[in-house]
């Protein structure tokens, strides 16, 4: 199974777009998968949901410093990797998903009753989120390393 294919399977299976992603990303070197659901907790419906920043960006993200932090703050180079890593990854959803953010990117504010309401209605986790999981996985380039 595929890296995406899992955060996929996640994320069907109950756990947040940053859970899926984050979980479905790290090694348990890096990052337990009991450590990683917990801190992405917070994370899902562009944070808690309020259709902010999308979380599968913001799992993806965790999971770049993850894998490229050294974790020595006396040796801040690694931010170089780090930032490059994670400006690579953004760029490249932007360039597929026009945003970074939740509600422009489901077209509704889930923020709201009503926005909560439309995207129910649509089916819009189940159509767009999924695809946003699974490319938010697959443009963080770990199943290619």
């Amino acid at each position: 199974m595929t890296r995406s294919e899992e955060a996929t399977r996640l994320f069907e299976a109950g756990y947040n777009c940053a859970q899926s992603v984050l979980c479905a990303c790290v090694d348990d070197e890096n990052l337990t998968h009991e450590a990683a659901l917990g801190v992405a907790a917070a994370l899902g419906g562009g944070m808690c949901r309020t259709a902010g920043p999308c979380g599968a960006v913001t799992g993806a993200l965790m999971a770049i410093g993850s894998r490229y932090s050294s974790r020595i703050v006396e040796d801040p180079s690694y931010r170089k990797v780090v930032y490059a890593k994670g400006a690579e990854f953004i760029e490249k959803f932007k360039s597929k998903h026009g945003s970074t953010i939740c509600r422009e990117l489901l077209g509704c504010d889930i923020s709201t009753t009503e926005g909560t309401h439309y995207a129910l209605e649509r089916d819009l986790t189940k159509i767009r989120c999924v695809q946003f999981i699974a490319d938010a996985v697959e443009s963080v380039g770990l199943d290619k390393e």
